[in-house]
């Protein structure tokens, strides 16, 4: 059974189909295969990067339909309409997703919210995984009076820009935190944990 398997998984990658990831058992032992700790949660999608793109697209757009009003801004379009030093990034994830990485000099929900007023004249790129939950807090910020933008397709778009992520001591990574399953769609260089 597991070399139909390996097989399976195999001829679908060749042929670029989705599959999921051969499933070994933790007390299986593959010949020749030492088990790495240090990728304990990592994940991988065989899909091609240009169908993930796709898919993140897809799936933001049908979110937007609870937040139709706000501002939205795709990843190319920050550099061409904002200067640098006027931008805030604000992540609105969860603790255990910004550990495992974040937008560089980006804050954190929390932290924003605590010194809001020092924000005030900055352009406010708000961000999640996908864009569902940023969405609802830049809603939010723009009901307040805040210019704030909601980032098209959050962290996964950003890793399609093949742009830099750093984890909580502020060095920078190639693993970045996806929420879950449905939303493992990083640039196929990237490794998702969730």
């Amino acid at each position: 059974m597991r070399n139909f398997n390996l097989i399976f998984v195999l001829l679908s990658f060749m042929l670029n189909l989705s599959c999921e990831p051969l499933q070994v058992r933790s007390d299986e032992k593959i010949e020749g295969v030492k088990k790495d700790e240090s990728l304990k949660g990592v994940r991988s999608s065989f899909e091609s990067d240009d169908k993930k793109l796709d898919k993140i697209n897809s799936m933001y757009f049908s979110y937007k339909k609870d937040f139709p009003a706000i501002n939205d801004i795709s990843v190319k379009d920050i550099n061409k309409n904002f200067k640098a030093e006027d931008v805030i990034f604000v992540d609105v994830r969860e603790d255990d997703e910004m550990k495992i990485s974040m937008i560089p000099d980006a804050i954190d929900k929390q932290s924003f919210e605590k010194d809001i007023g020092r924000h005030e004249e900055k352009h406010i790129i708000v961000y999640c995984t996908i864009g569902y939950r940023s969405g609802l807090y830049t809603k939010k910020l723009k009901e307040l009076g805040y210019d704030s933008y909601n980032l098209i397709g959050g962290v996964l778009s950003w890793s399609h820009q093949l742009l830099k992520f750093i984890d909580s001591n502020g060095d920078e990574t190639n693993q970045v935190h996806v929420y879950g399953k449905k939303w493992n769609l990083l640039h196929s260089t990237y490794q998702s944990v969730y």
